[in-house]
């Protein structure tokens, strides 16, 4: 008998729930408006091969404004997945991983081509 008055209960908060989502739909309320999306990508904004630097942007924090680093013969570099040469970098490249040697320096960075960003959902 436990099992069955346990079963009735579960049926009965369901049915409640059906009932309160109609309610609240036929009522007109709109569905709650989502945030964009946030852009976690780090590009490459400029690169200085004659300086040895590259300036990227966190596209994360628009109002954060880019940030150049140095890149020298400490600096592991890798271009598509391939040890590469500041020479290879280029504008709108994204920045896949990289360590700080310092604020200033990087021990090692890894780039390639940008993924796509984030789509905005579409109004209906």
């Amino acid at each position: 008998m436990g099992s069955f008055r346990f079963l009735s209960t579960v049926a009965f908060f369901v049915v409640l729930l059906f009932f309160a989502n109609s309610a609240a739909t036929a009522s007109g309320n709109k569905p709650a408006k989502l945030p964009p999306p946030i852009d976690t990508r780090i590009l490459v904004n400029s690169v200085d091969a004659k300086a040895g630097t590259i300036t990227v942007k966190f596209m994360r924090d628009s109002n954060q404004p880019p940030h150049t680093y140095a890149i020298d013969g400490g600096t592991a570099l890798t271009v598509n997945n391939v040890k590469g040469t500041i020479n290879q970098i280029k504008v709108g490249m994204q920045v896949r991983s990289y360590v700080e040697r310092d604020d200033v320096a990087l021990d090692s960075v890894d780039v390639g081509i940008a993924d796509p960003g984030p789509v905005v959902p579409k109004k209906k």
